[in-house]
């Protein structure tokens, strides 16, 4: 067995050629950071793009549904009546996840949450800008 050979590297070469060395150096203040330029646009106010999310003044109808059964007697509200396709359904559902702060998934074209968070959801999909919002399992309050 001979000698290990020491790697030699030149900061010179620069993080250009070594990104994750530069990344490194950059992290632990060994380097500069790079900034990249923005460019303003009107008036120099930089505006924000709203989210591509779905468009609630198609919804017609929407039904919050309060379920027991069938759930191994935990609580969980069913959302149904919503007019979107399944891809837009998952990302409806990501979405109610984070601001309910709960489980939800996809079940056919409806989404369940756990908990009942009916008068929540109530409020929520009132702001989004539903029309008709139905709470059923609790009398069929429509409001």
């Amino acid at each position: 067995m001979g000698k290990k050979r020491k790697i030699h590297i030149d900061l010179q070469d620069g993080p250009a050629e070594r990104p994750l060395l530069g990344d490194l150096l950059r992290s632990h203040g060994l380097l500069p950071v790079e900034r990249e330029e923005t460019k303003p646009t009107e008036g120099g106010v930089s505006k924000e793009e709203p989210l591509g999310g779905p468009d609630f003044s198609r919804v017609g109808r929407l039904v919050l549904q309060f379920e027991k059964k069938g759930h191994g007697g935990k609580q969980a509200t069913r959302v149904e009546g919503l007019p979107f396709s399944l891809g837009e359904i998952g990302s409806l559902a990501r979405e109610l996840r984070r601001e309910m702060g709960c489980g939800a998934w996809v079940d056919g074209t409806s989404i369940l949450l756990q908990g009942d968070l009916a008068e929540r959801l109530r409020d929520w999909f009132a702001r989004k800008g539903v029309k008709r919002i139905v709470i059923s399992g609790r009398g069929g309050r429509a409001e």
